[in-house]
């Protein structure tokens, strides 16, 4: 019986790697999608990265009537490195080391720089931005001001961060406005009187509190956790649902030709068709996985000039995290199979139970935290496959519970389909 089964799952894994497009299914295109959106975040071809993003700062703020408020002056503070600055001091302000802020005093000049390559982004502070929102004694309100932020478009993610970075410190400068107004309408204008002026100072302590930049390293180690990590796993177990999907497709390929009833009139149970045909599915599936990790290491190192394991090094956890991926995608894929009439309806079930896991899984975008978006999550193959391999590059913890989810899925989904298959009369 072993010898059978063997037999079958072999002729199914020589089928599936002489198929061309099916290759370009399982290695090009997830490579392809992870390359790119790793190559985006990175500073391969002048992109900057997500450091020393190139800004030029033109601060034509006049300061405040009383020449007491300069909010201009904080965004010079906050993005020029002091050419003294000790490193304790860069190492306290992110922003020196995500941005490279040049100081320019024509706005003109700072736009036809972005236009040109030579800036991502353009900041324009206007003359009256001080003006606009200062609170004192003589002036009690706030009028609307515009801060530009001219960014270049071919670098649209860098020039965002850019914009995203400009908007924390203004609503921190207007915070620090607000709480000044708080005060003086809590206890009076007569704050402002007599020879003892209040200081509002440590209404802008800690000015840069809105902002920061979090990077995590795998395994304790310098290096920030690569994005092949997140995107590419995520798009492996994505992809490898469409592997599975098609390999399963099979069955109902060789009924149509009569291949799969020459099968069932042998002496050879159904479900030893059923199982030979999921290892040769857990087969492609696992060497589909190999490659591309194998792939997403080699691009990682050529993006980071440093070719390491960006899942660590912990070999028999990630075999096993490869393995239970594997089944639990063999397993969502037996089912198109045991139910499908036609492997032209199998192949577009089981695209929809793809494209359901991988957006609940994150192989597109993260999902809001939410009751009914966790338990759907809950039964992706895509989340804990993906989460599996994030764990195993932070060195965060076990991925047991990962392998256990997964097998469990795996099972229990080969099971469902074989009671399904053995059901049919169809076959």
């Amino acid at each position: 019986m072993i010898r059978k089964i063997w037999t079958i799952a072999s002729k199914d894994i020589i089928a599936s790697y002489t198929d061309r497009n099916l290759i370009l299914i399982m290695l090009i295109t997830p490579l392809a999608i992870s390359s790119i959106i790793a190559l985006a975040f990175s500073g391969i071809g002048g992109g900057g990265g997500i450091e020393d993003i190139t800004v030029a700062l033109v601060n034509l703020d006049a300061g405040d009537d009383e020449g007491q408020f300069n909010g201009g002056q904080i965004f010079v503070d906050a993005l020029i490195r002091p050419a003294d600055a000790s490193q304790e001091e860069i190492d306290a302000n992110p922003l020196f080391t995500l941005t490279d802020t040049t100081l320019l005093t024509d706005p003109d000049e700072a736009r036809a720089g972005v236009e040109d390559g030579t800036y991502t982004a353009a900041v324009i502070i206007p003359e009256d931005f001080s003006e606009s929102i200062d609170y004192s004694a003589t002036d009690t309100t706030f009028e609307p001001v515009e801060i530009e932020v001219y960014g270049d478009s071919g670098r649209a993610i860098r020039a965002s961060i850019v914009r995203s970075v400009i908007a924390s410190i203004a609503n921190q400068i207007t915070t620090g406005q607000i709480a000044i107004a708080a005060t003086v309408e809590t206890q009076g204008a007569g704050l402002f009187t007599g020879s003892a002026q209040p200081d509002f100072s440590l209404a802008y302590a800690d000015g840069l509190s809105a902002v920061g930049v979090e990077q995590q390293s795998p395994e304790g180690d310098s290096q920030p956790l690569a994005l092949l990590v997140i995107f590419g796993s995520a798009q492996a177990a994505f992809f490898a649902l469409f592997t599975a999907n098609g390999g399963a497709a099979n069955v109902l390929e060789e009924r149509r030709n009569g291949t799969l009833q020459r099968l069932l009139i042998s002496p050879t149970p159904r479900w030893a068709v059923l199982l030979a045909k999921l290892i040769a599915v857990l087969a492609i599936v696992v060497l589909q996985l190999v490659l591309l990790f194998l792939a997403f290491n080699l691009v990682n190192g050529l993006l980071e000039g440093e070719f390491r394991s960006i899942w660590g090094t912990d070999w028999l956890a990630i075999a096993a995290l490869v393995l239970a991926t594997a089944l639990a995608v063999s397993g969502v894929g037996m089912i198109p199979a045991a139910v499908a009439k036609t492997s032209e309806q199998a192949q577009l079930m089981g695209g929809i139970i793809a494209l359901l896991m991988g957006t609940v899984g994150g192989a597109f975008f993260q999902l809001p935290d939410g009751a009914i978006t966790n338990l759907v999550g809950a039964i992706s193959v895509v989340r804990w496959g993906s989460e599996g391999f994030t764990t195993l590059a932070e060195g965060s913890g076990s991925v047991l519970p990962h392998i256990t989810v997964l097998v469990a899925i795996g099972a229990i989904l080969f099971a469902l389909s074989l009671v399904l298959f053995n059901r049919r009369q169809d076959i």
